[in-house]
């Protein structure tokens, strides 16, 4: 496999994908300061602005190391940083990686992620070789798992907390 750090920037219709350290840490921090956005990532949130530079710091790292692709979503018209998206933890006795991302509630339910995961789906197939993703989400997302399957993810466990999702490469 290709070292991560040359897959950047990546173009998906009006918006980039680029590493985190290309923003601002106070529009991360946004992002990582939001509770809904937060609980429905299954995570908590930062505390404070080292807590993000953190979060930043730790990301890179992963990058540079050949383990995570981490991204920030800026969509090119208005400059904006609008969410994030990973590809996370590369399991190479597995050959796979988990997907992950996040958006700010104003930019939901506006079709931003569907052209982002269909294309980061393939790129993480065609181009990462990858033999598989899987995926996390919390039971009561549906949006998110709706997404999902409309990629072809097959849930594989079930909790009361969370569904985890399954693709394989063709």
């Amino acid at each position: 496999m290709k070292y991560f750090e040359i897959y950047r920037p990546i173009m998906i219709g009006d918006y980039t994908l680029d590493w985190l350290n290309n923003f601002t840490v106070k529009e991360i921090n946004a992002l990582r300061m939001n509770k809904a956005v937060a609980k429905s990532a299954g995570r908590e949130t930062d505390f404070d602005l080292n807590a993000t530079v953190g979060f930043i710091q730790n990301a890179m790292k992963q990058v540079m190391s050949n383990q995570s692709l981490i991204y920030g979503i800026k969509k090119r018209s208005t400059g904006e940083l609008v969410g994030e998206f990973g590809l996370l933890n590369y399991d190479a006795d597995e050959n796979c990686m988990e997907l992950h991302y996040e958006l700010l509630p104003e930019f939901q339910h506006q079709g931003i992620m569907s052209a982002i995961l269909d294309h980061m789906v393939t790129f993480a197939f065609e181009e990462l070789g990858l033999d598989y993703l899987h995926a996390v989400t919390n039971t009561p997302h549906s949006v998110a798992q709706h997404q999902l399957e409309k990629l072809g993810f097959k849930p594989t466990i079930q909790t009361t907390e969370t569904i985890h999702f399954r693709l394989y490469a063709e």
